[in-house]
């Protein structure tokens, strides 16, 4: 019984956790390009260039973050949050879990495009702008953890079925 509430338990909080996780990557979204509004204002031609090109990983991580919201925020519609699911209800984070993992890879390869090329940048022009690599490594720690998490929301919900399955056939006898 122990082990059949901890999995209960688990699947409670890693779906809460992956609740979490989506709404600090869209707050995250919101503010990503902050770091880089010097290379906007203050930057020479490449900077600018790149400045602009960011702008399309920052919408991308933007419209991710939003999708990820939410669909785990159905986590709660379907009772996922609270209690062992029914079949629906595993079908449901296996389809958030594979909607998150293509979402998530395509900004993560995407993202380590950008880093490299801002690694290798020459920000001498800049006299008092910080180079930080923060927003791409935080970027990465997010949307892999939100994989992650989704991935085993489906993993445990599919498992609490199948004990489901196993008390109820005890229960009836079979």
């Amino acid at each position: 019984m122990k082990g059949k509430d901890y999995s209960k338990s688990l699947q409670v909080i890693v779906s809460y956790s992956l609740i979490v996780v989506s709404i600090i990557s869209l707050v995250f979204a919101l503010g990503f390009m902050t770091n880089f509004y010097e290379l906007f204002v203050n930057g020479d031609e490449m900077m600018y260039d790149f400045f602009k090109d960011l702008q399309i990983l920052n919408n991308a991580i933007f419209n991710s973050a939003i999708v990820c919201v939410a669909m785990s925020l159905g986590y709660i519609a379907f009772d996922i949050t609270k209690k062992r699911v029914g079949i629906f209800g595993s079908i449901y984070a296996v389809v958030v879990a594979v909607v998150t993992f293509f979402n998530t890879q395509n900004i993560i390869r995407v993202n380590n495009y950008f880093a490299v090329t801002y690694k290798g940048m020459d920000f001498s022009i800049l006299e008092e702008y910080t180079k930080s690599m923060f927003p791409f490594t935080f970027a990465k720690t997010v949307f892999i953890a939100m994989t992650a998490l989704a991935v085993v929301v489906a993993i445990i919900t599919f498992l609490n079925i199948n004990i489901s399955s196993k008390e109820e056939s005890e229960v009836n006898g079979y």
